[in-house]
């Protein structure tokens, strides 16, 4: 019982405190003289539904009200649903693109208004059906495939910079009514850096006004595309077998519907995208290509000795963020810093481009006490929109570091030599000074300044100038970012391997081919010393080549790439072929390896 009313307590609480909705939904596209509906949805029951169509738009029937209501209860949650729909049925009378300005409705008293509805109105057939609140897509299901069934490529801008990022949406266009698709190829993306826009997994279809008619458009894919080089790069067209209901000259009985079932192939168009080079790039730039913005923070600035302090560096905003490497801190050498920086990605990909933040964080440990500096940094982009090139500069950190408890390496300073002892001592120690002939004389014998002495001095010289050159050599050799990629490469290639392998384990094919992709282009990268957004397969094999790599090791490469890009967006793949494809790219990164010499830095 009393759960009964806790739960009928929190419903009526949730209606009192709950936020009002209140929108309006049409067609994006009509026939004169066709019906169809506009609705408005609210979740409170409200009065005096007030909406001003254009004179051109004649209402037959509304507002017609519905009322719909859900509650359900979870692990103690209670959630409570309601939605009341008002329904108009109208029809337009003259063609022209028109705007119905927002409905309106009262709510306990207050006035809420709904969005602006914009619909297209075309020329509408003298068959058109009236009767028919909802067009049929087979109404004009007898015109040519070629009209009434069509692909295209749409995409925001023919002209971009390298790195810069374009939406691409694979589109299909149809009059008949679609039962499926089979034989999908889409574009390969060849010189482009590919993003997926998330979709959902039901395919759904909008009217559209295309050239005076109306038809049904479905989004298949919608992806973001970044250049990895200049020059004029194609989008290779897309190509679908779609079953479809045609309409048939004949008729085979009382119950046929006079629809065959037919597949029809359908290829899209073709897209060239002119890409400009970046202009001569400043010192210090890495490859961004966007809109950013640059934060860092410690979270401690007074530690003892051997105490972790961890420095984020947070680049967010609009861009290539997945392409952007860790910037190069210089850290005090009493520093020692835990292996590699740490990323936390929070990125998302929609018609607007890919934005959000990108997180390095750093793990170090001073040790040795006093006051330290870690100076700023400058992260450079490029901005397309500016034409520019911009520089954003970190903030610079002071951390005090405090003795530990445990610090053996520091040095301690003892005042006069004096102990405690001595300090007894002091007052019946005291030896009256000797006058006159000493006759003093050599005790024993003394290290300083004998050959022992000597030898020992100049082997600690010797020692000293041997790890002087070392620690510069090994000072140089860190401030080398294209050597320490080199070294690395290997390292982080195992790493992308791995996590591949947990994505195996999980059955993620998406992030395993995804991590394979990443362990291949990233050890080419680093091991060639290739910029990220120079990247191409026609530039790794050109690279390869040039290095005396075998010509089958670089087509087994090209063949892994190529795979991993298909599975990714046409899956098809078993267990056993994800098994294989893991054994192989480790196996050709072992060959690289050994058949790479090393390369200038």
């Amino acid at each position: 019982m009393k759960k009964i009313l806790a739960i009928l307590l929190t419903i009526v609480i949730g209606n009192v405190f709950a936020q009002v909705s209140f929108s309006g939904v049409g067609p994006g596209a009509v026939a004169t003289n066709q019906r169809f509906y506009l609705k408005y949805t609210a979740n409170e029951k409200g009065s005096n539904l007030k909406m001003q169509p254009p004179s051109e738009f004649k209402i037959l029937t509304g507002p017609n009200v519905s009322y719909s209501s859900s509650t359900t209860y979870i692990n103690g949650k209670v959630t409570s649903n309601t939605t009341y729909t008002y329904t108009y049925i109208v029809i337009a009378t003259k063609e022209g693109k028109y705007t119905v300005p927002p409905a309106s409705l009262t709510v306990s008293g207050k006035v809420y208004k709904s969005n602006k509805i914009v619909i297209d109105v075309v020329k509408g057939s003298a068959n058109t059906n009236n009767n028919n609140t909802n067009t049929n897509t087979n109404n004009n299901s007898n015109v040519a495939a070629g009209n009434s069934l069509f692909a295209k490529i749409i995409v925001d801008k023919k002209s971009a910079y390298v790195g810069e990022q374009i939406t691409a949406t694979v589109k299909i266009y149809t009059k008949y009514d679609i039962r499926g698709f089979q034989d999908a190829t889409y574009p390969s993306w060849n010189g482009f850096y590919k993003q997926d826009i998330p979709m959902p997994d039901q395919i759904s279809l909008n009217k559209e006004n295309v050239n005076g008619q109306i038809y049904y458009t479905a989004v298949l894919q919608k992806v973001i595309l970044q250049a990895q080089k200049s020059g004029d790069l194609i989008i290779s067209p897309a190509t679908f077998e779609v079953v479809a209901l045609v309409k048939s000259n004949r008729r085979r009985g009382f119950f046929d519907s006079g629809y065959d079932q037919k597949v029809i192939k359908v290829k899209s168009n073709s897209v060239k995208i002119s890409v400009k080079a970046l202009p001569p790039a400043p010192d210090g730039f890495n490859g961004a290509v966007g809109d950013f913005k640059l934060s860092a923070n410690i979270d401690k600035d007074k530690v003892s000795v051997n105490d972790a302090i961890s420095l984020k560096v947070k680049v967010s905003g609009s861009g290539n963020l997945k392409l952007i490497d860790n910037p190069e801190l210089n850290f005090p050498p009493d520093f020692e810093l835990f292996d590699e920086a740490k990323i936390n990605d929070k990125i998302s990909n929609s018609s607007n481009g890919s934005s959000g933040y990108r997180e390095f964080e750093y793990v170090f440990a001073p040790r040795h006490s006093g006051t330290y500096l870690i100076p700023s940094f400058d992260f450079v982009y490029f901005n397309p929109k500016l034409k520019k090139y911009k520089t954003l500069q970190s903030s610079k950190f002071t951390i005090e570091v405090d003795k530990g408890n445990g610090d053996t390496t520091e040095i301690q300073h003892v005042s006069a030599g004096m102990s405690k002892e001595d300090i007894k001592y002091l007052g019946k120690d005291i030896r009256h000074i000797k006058v006159g002939n000493l006759n003093l004389k050599k005790k024993g014998m003394y290290i300083f300044g004998s050959p022992f002495f000597i030898f020992v001095y100049l082997i600690l010289i010797i020692i000293f100038i041997i790890m002087f050159v070392i620690i510069r050599k090994r000072i140089k050799d860190n401030a080398n970012i294209k050597l320490m990629r080199n070294k690395k490469a290997s390292k982080l290639a195992k790493k992308h391997l791995k996590s591949a392998n947990n994505s195996l384990k999980t059955n993620n094919k998406n992030q395993f081919y995804e991590d394979i992709t990443k362990a291949i282009f990233g050890y080419i990268g680093d091991k060639l010393n290739i910029p990220t957004f120079d990247l191409s397969k026609e530039n790794i094999r050109e690279t390869l080549a040039s290095h005396s790599v075998e010509n089958t090791l670089i087509d087994e490469l090209i063949s892994i790439i190529d795979t991993c890009e298909f599975e990714r967006y046409a899956p098809s793949s078993k267990e056993g072929r994800l098994e294989e494809i893991y054994k192989s790219a480790e196996t050709l990164i072992n060959k690289l390896e050994k058949q790479i010499k090393k390369v200038n830095v």
